[in-house]
């Protein structure tokens, strides 16, 4: 069954979920304006999700698979200036779908019988009753010489030992065979499974390291990079996505020439230069910095309100 939400801007939508529901497709509606970017914000448990984010002329409609399941409170807005159209479909509970099933099922057998009770019934004329008494006495004579040599088989000597033992050792011989093989596949699969334990324990190790600052800062290691660190006085070239916590994006350097600066000497908030000290070439971090070590009760309107803490992929 079809479900669809119009979110307007600068409203929100909460509800608490009675039956699953998925969200398949994000899109403006018929009427855009401006060419400001578009987020879709669900708020679920106290926590924000950014589903897809839109850009007039550019990117008006977003494929998505997110499910909703009955007991949740979501609450649902956008950000920008355009109105947002939500579809997707409910999702049956699975034990109604088992007992239509099971009534379909019911209903094919009925109708299936129904069809054999109705179908047409042709009587036999003498030539064809004198046609079927016939063949029912060949096939009565096949019993009965089938029974003959059945007799016969039982009839015959009884084999010598030495031939007995020589049959059961080939019927035996394809049987041990297959145990070699299937013992041999086993251990095949056991050396697998050892040379995996390794590659598995190699990609726990590799989860992004966390390091929390007793000022706040968060650093998160995502690729540790190779080459030489970043230190105080150098300088650095970066690109870098900043967000505000809701998910927004409010600044960008991914392409063109890179962001540069001389790092420790004040270009930058605090929280770059505290936070990419010691980065190697080609690193990625995740740096979450609060509002005192970035641009504190003031802000930077409209884009970063005030006392707003930041995340920062560079």
């Amino acid at each position: 069954m079809l479900a669809g939400l119009h979110v307007e801007a600068e409203k929100q939508y909460t509800q608490e979920v009675d039956t699953s529901f998925r969200v398949a497709m994000a899109s403006f509606g018929k009427n855009v304006t401006g060419s400001e970017r578009c987020s879709v914000v669900a708020v679920v448990d106290d926590k924000e999700f950014v589903l897809c984010s839109l850009v007039p002329n550019k990117i008006e409609q977003q494929p998505l698979d997110v499910v909703f399941s009955p007991g949740e409170t979501i609450t649902l807005y956008t950000t920008g200036k355009n109105d947002i159209y939500l579809t997707g479909n409910y999702i049956p509970d699975n034990a109604e779908d088992g007992e239509d099933d099971e009534d379909d099922e019911e209903i094919d057998s009925d109708e299936f019988d129904e069809e054999d009770e109705e179908g047409d019934v042709e009587e036999l004329n003498s030539e064809e009753e004198a046609e079927l008494l016939k063949l029912i006495a060949q096939e009565d004579e096949d019993i009965e010489f089938s029974d003959e040599e059945e007799e016969e088989e039982e009839e015959e000597k009884p084999m010598p030992v030495k031939k007995q033992a020589e049959k059961r050792k080939a019927e035996e011989a394809p049987v041990q065979a297959q145990k070699e093989k299937k013992n041999k596949k086993d251990k095949k699969n056991k050396n697998k499974e050892k040379e995996a334990a390794p590659e598995q324990a190699a990609k726990k190790e590799e989860k992004p390291k966390s390091n929390e600052l007793p000022n706040g800062l968060i650093i998160e290691d995502i690729d540790a990079g190779n080459g030489p660190k970043a230190t105080k006085g150098k300088r650095l070239s970066m690109r870098y996505i900043g967000r505000l916590m809701n998910g927004k994006v409010f600044d960008q350097n991914t392409k063109g020439k890179p962001f540069n600066f001389k790092l420790g000497k004040g270009e930058v908030i605090k929280g770059w230069d505290m936070g990419i000290e010691g980065m190697m070439l080609n690193g990625k971090r995740r740096l979450t910095i609060p509002a005192k070590l970035a641009y504190g009760s003031r802000g930077a309107p409209p884009d970063i309100p005030p006392n707003a803490t930041l995340q920062f992929d560079v």
